[in-house]
């Protein structure tokens, strides 16, 4: 009899957690319309534009004629002027799943800001809905990410929303935080768009002269390494400083770069559908999350497939702990474990995924 309700109980659980988490296909990348065919920062053919403030300090010298002391790093990452973290606004046609973001960036963290700097989901009052940390894989977080790869940063848990901001928190360069996110390159400016034209004859608007000296205009314009006709979205980001969200647009500096779209691109989990052959082939190991990593008390974990149980092993290969999920996502509490590395065996529907992680 304690079996039979035992049973129950169980069956209940899971139907209320499928109707909590609704089962999904896949988690998809959604890349949006101001992005095709946009020259980015991070592109390899464009690293010679970076990303400082090199066109403000242009602007004021050929449309102010005086020269300034412009502050110095990232337009989206962290710079002098005291910013302290960057949002991309989204407004999408539909209601949707969101759990993540994807973005390429490279650059790195500094050991004061672990722990501290995460990507956001926010709503449109700027308040935080859910929250993931952009720092995983290395022990190290000082190691830096140069390999240029599209990586995906899951929240901590998934929301359905349809107007909302994505952002960063941005460190100070004093802290060690040299992470640069990848963004369009675009300027918005009728007076530096008069003086492109200027250059070479005919120049559409917005159009970055690469490899040009601003700052000696005397010197042959042979040294112009590459001309980017660069693209402009409609709305303008926003960035936080004391405490305050400013829209590019409405700030003195920023405004140059107020056509800028910022790629954080949102993670959507699509729902289950009747047909199975609807399911993406996937590696499983790309399927799995684990997060943070490392971690001290909590693992969270979400996969694209539903995962049935979890086993977790120590490096000399002894089981430790197993787990029952029948979930897409779960809390697995690891408080008891010692310091050190393990292996994580996740069961899903479609086969076994492997995975590392440390306790700290």
């Amino acid at each position: 009899m304690k079996r039979i309700l035992l049973l129950i109980l169980l069956i209940t659980s899971v139907s209320i957690n499928a109707q909590h988490y609704p089962p999904f296909d896949t988690i998809i990348v959604f890349s949006p319309p101001q992005l095709n065919g946009c020259p980015m920062v991070l592109d390899s053919n464009t690293q010679r534009f970076g990303s400082g403030f090199t066109y403000y300090q242009a602007r004021e010298y050929w449309c102010h004629n005086h020269n300034i002391i412009c502050p110095s790093g990232g337009v989206i990452s962290s710079n002098t002027y005291g910013v302290k973290g960057v949002a991309q606004p989204y407004h999408l046609d539909s209601t949707m799943l969101i759990c993540g973001i994807a973005t390429h960036l490279i650059g790195s963290l500094g050991i004061p800001n672990q722990g501290k700097c995460f990507f956001r989901l926010l709503d449109t009052s700027f308040n935080t809905l859910t929250k993931g940390t952009f720092y995983n894989g290395s022990t190290n977080p000082n190691v830096p990410y140069d390999d240029y790869q599209l990586k995906k940063y899951y929240f901590d848990t998934a929301i359905s929303i349809k107007d909302f901001y994505l952002a960063v928190d941005i460190g100070t360069p004093e802290s060690g935080f040299a992470i640069q996110f990848n963004h369009t390159c675009s300027i918005f400016d009728t007076c530096l768009e008069r003086v492109f034209r200027s250059f070479v004859h005919p120049l559409p608007y917005d159009t970055i002269l690469v490899g040009y000296n601003y700052f000696h205009p005397d010197d042959s314009l042979s040294i112009i390494t590459d001309t980017l006709v660069c693209c402009k979205s409609e709305e303008s980001p926003w960035f936080k400083k004391d405490d305050q969200w400013i829209r590019f647009a409405d700030d003195s500096v920023y405004d140059l770069y107020q056509k800028t779209f910022i790629e954080f691109l949102p993670l959507i989990m699509i729902q289950f559908s009747d047909s199975i052959n609807s399911l993406r082939e996937l590696e499983l190991e790309n399927t799995c999350n684990i997060y943070p990593n490392p971690s001290k008390n909590i693992l969270n974990l979400i996969s694209q497939f539903k995962v049935k149980h979890i086993e977790i092993y120590n490096i000399l290969g002894v089981k430790i702990k197993e787990m029952v999920v029948n979930n897409y996502e779960s809390k697995i509490d690891i408080s008891t474990l010692p310091r050190g590395s393990y292996l994580i065996k996740l069961f899903t529907i479609k086969g076994l995924a492997t995975k590392k992680f440390i306790v700290e």
